[in-house]
């Protein structure tokens, strides 16, 4: 009878047998999750980029592995103030970014000054593609007051943004 009894009996898994399963399954379908968004079209895709006068284009652009390694470096300008001349009609600041950066779109604003350095207003934004370790912000001088100070900041994703200080003292 001793015998019969314990052939009676199911053999249950253990609790620890249960848990690590259920951990098991779950970690791999939060890894095919993972997968599934990776960013892997075609080199040829085409995506829409804003150019520097506003107008969205069809422009082929690299299509890669989304990499936070681009977006952390700091931009630049190599002058800290400049001054505009009177007589151009736009102008164009240069900034300085790194070779990771080549190929990426980064943004731009362009902010009035209050006399004590806030940020009053935007008064132009854009973008502009790091090209030759290099990106140029392009804007009309038509809407910039004589005698204003303002600032240009340029940014790309998370990184630090590159700042100047532009003078229009219509001299």
């Amino acid at each position: 009878m001793n015998g019969r009894q314990r052939n009676s009996r199911s053999i249950k898994p253990s609790r620890n047998y249960r848990r690590t399963r259920a951990l098991l399954s779950f970690g791999l379908i939060g890894f095919v999750l993972l997968l599934s968004h990776q960013n892997c079209g075609p080199a040829d895709s085409f995506a829409t980029a804003a150019v520097p006068n506003g107008f969205a284009v069809e422009a082929p652009m690299p299509v890669s592995i989304i990499d936070g390694s681009k977006r952390d470096a700091a931009l630049r300008f190599p002058y800290d103030e400049v001054e505009l001349s009177a007589r151009a009609d736009k102008v164009q600041i240069h900034g300085d970014c790194t070779d990771s950066q080549e190929g990426s779109i980064l943004g731009w604003e362009l902010y009035e000054l209050a006399d004590d350095g806030r940020p009053l207003a935007v008064v132009d934004e854009g973008r502009a593609k790091c090209s030759g370790r290099r990106f140029a912000i392009e804007t009309s001088t038509a809407a910039l007051s004589c005698g204003r100070t303002y600032k240009a900041v340029a940014q790309l994703g998370y990184g630090e943004p590159g700042e100047v200080i532009v003078h229009n003292s219509c001299r």
